[in-house]
């Protein structure tokens, strides 16, 4: 058990370090995840579904879309933006069906990945057309299973070269 002056000072550490540090512990307060630490370590294996992972997303404009609306924090991706930190739902060869109702991966429903056609602020929220799309050798799609995630409902696949480190919970909050 960690005493309350180590996981202060860890919490401490850890949000100061800056995001391009990839290995170590990412403090998370995202509500897509569940919020707490996080240690990071670099991928050694092939990416498989369930697997928690941080990634940058692929394209500048929505990255910083993103980061302008603040669904994002400040970092090392383009744009500017933080690293994602989200489950990896569907691995080359699946099929990611997009429906108003939600997403499926090879025809099981994702709990909670409708995407919301306006945020908060009442700003258009980007729409992936509703259609099935098989990925691709060298993609993945990443979602979680919260309705307010920004994740490949919006911005589609990512690259697995965007992938920057796998991440373990190491104290979390439900």
């Amino acid at each position: 058990m960690i005493g309350r002056p180590i996981l202060f000072g860890l919490i401490l550490m850890s949000a100061s370090l800056p995001a391009a540090y990839v290995t170590g512990v990412r403090l998370n307060t995202s509500l897509s995840m569940p919020i707490g630490l996080y240690r990071i370590t670099p991928i050694t294996e092939s990416l498989l579904r369930g697997q928690v992972v941080i990634a940058c997303m692929n394209d500048t404009s929505i990255a910083e879309m993103a980061l302008e609306r603040r669904y994002v924090g400040p970092g090392p991706c383009l744009g500017n933006t933080e690293m994602l930190l989200k489950p990896v739902a569907a691995i080359d060869g699946d099929i990611v069906s997009i429906s108003a109702s939600g997403i499926t991966v090879n025809d099981v429903p994702i709990e909670n990945t409708a995407a919301l056609s306006h945020d908060p602020a009442g700003r258009q929220m980007p729409q992936l057309p509703s259609r099935k799309y098989l990925v691709q050798a060298g993609q993945i799609w990443l979602l979680a299973s919260k309705p307010s995630s920004f994740d490949s409902r919006y911005v589609g696949a990512f690259q697995i070269s965007s992938v920057k480190g796998m991440a373990t919970p190491l104290w979390v909050w439900p």
